[in-house]
């Protein structure tokens, strides 16, 4: 009993560090450089808004619930799951739209939705978040989500090609894969203690 359960653990953890800051940092990069190599300049600058609007919503959260008492079992929104709905979640966009066929397309999108809630169902079962917690990054990871996708299904102009996308995502991947990059839950949390006080 004792070894399925630390075999379940330990699958879970590694599906969760496909949410990890050191994996999702540089494939945010190489979604930025693709777009940029494809001349999609303008879903490029809204890629970049995106993410930014995603990382900083959910940061200005984490911070708030740290410093001002727990509601709701919510103290702390799941960056993950923002993040890996947001990241993911618009690979799967652009690769459903540049396939042909719309079995293959859901056939994709059905898989990006099963990667997304598989490291959100990781962070909930490994003990890390509640529901609230978990729904709440899904919910701003998708809203980013979005954003990006109502600009690139308007700016995109022609058939491209996917595969320096998918070569420097793989391989990143693989690179980056259970690296920590930085703990930015530790940092939130001691800067949220300066401002405890406000919420006293």
């Amino acid at each position: 009993m004792f070894g399925s359960a630390n075999t379940l653990t330990g699958w879970l953890s590694a599906l969760t560090r496909l949410g990890d800051a050191a994996v999702l940092l540089p494939l945010i990069a190489v979604m930025l450089s693709w777009l940029m190599l494809v001349r999609f300049h303008r879903a490029a600058a809204w890629w970049v808004i995106s993410v930014v609007l995603c990382a900083v919503f959910t940061g200005a959260l984490k911070l708030f619930f740290y410093g001002c008492p727990r509601v709701l079992d919510l103290s702390n929104p799941s960056g993950h799951a923002s993040l890996s709905t947001l990241v993911y979640g618009a690979i799967s966009l652009v690769t459903a739209t540049e396939s042909s066929g719309g079995l293959l397309r859901t056939f994709i999108i059905t898989g990006s939705v099963g990667l997304i809630v598989s490291i959100a169902a990781s962070r909930l079962l490994l003990h890390i978040h509640s529901v609230v917690e978990v729904g709440l990054g899904i919910g701003i990871g998708t809203l980013a989500l979005a954003l990006f996708a109502g600009c690139y299904l308007r700016c995109r102009t022609q058939d491209i090609s996917l595969t320096p996308l998918y070569l420097a995502s793989g391989a990143l991947v693989l690179a980056m894969y259970g690296r920590r990059v930085f703990d930015a839950d530790t940092l939130l949390s001691h800067v949220a203690g300066y401002f405890q006080h406000y919420c006293s």
